[in-house]
């Protein structure tokens, strides 16, 4: 839990556009965030083999494979890594598309980086909401397994002391 209270740890971007990659990449490092670059999906994926990352940004329009296969295939491999998807091209559904490739986000490029960065703040709360509420739960199903480990055991040293006094009947009665 505490990586999760500090800032993102390492972010990939994907994108085929190399100067805005390293652009991204120095304004991620100069926050304190590792941060690894691909310039398309196959490449991205082979990252993914090998490292984990709590965040990916890509692009949508890449050779080769496009941001959303790339993202499917990504949440394969990672499904709790959380994604950004951007894109230069105003598609109308690419907000829906994206979301339902498993996006968390969507960004629209030319774009601001203090955007990119707010939306990034509020993916990292989404991310420590989400482990807060695992841990929750997790502490909540402990706790009822207690419960019903101590509700047996109290259901079974019931019935073994009425056991006992039943025999203790039978036996006073037929003797």
């Amino acid at each position: 839990m505490e990586q999760m209270e500090q800032s993102v740890k390492t972010i990939l971007v994907v994108d085929d556009d190399n100067s805005l990659a390293a652009m991204l990449k120095k304004v991620f490092e100069m926050n304190g965030w590792r941060c690894e670059t691909a310039d398309c999906g196959k490449s991205a994926l082979g990252r993914l083999a090998i490292n984990q990352y709590e965040l990916m940004l890509t692009d949508i329009v890449m050779p080769g494979m496009d941001g959303f296969e790339l993202v499917e295939k990504a949440k394969q491999i990672h499904p709790d890594m959380m994604v950004i998807m951007m894109t230069g091209f105003s598609e109308f559904d690419s907000y829906d598309k994206a979301i339902a490739s498993g996006a968390a986000d969507f960004v629209k490029k030319p774009f601001q980086l203090k955007e990119l960065l707010v939306r990034i703040d509020r993916i990292e709360r989404d991310m420590r909401l989400i482990e807060e509420a695992r841990q929750r739960e997790q502490a909540m199903q402990a706790i009822s397994r207690e419960m019903i480990a101590g509700i047996q055991e109290e259901t079974r040293a019931r019935l073994e002391a009425a056991e006992e006094k039943l025999r203790g009947v039978k036996g006073a009665g037929g003797g």
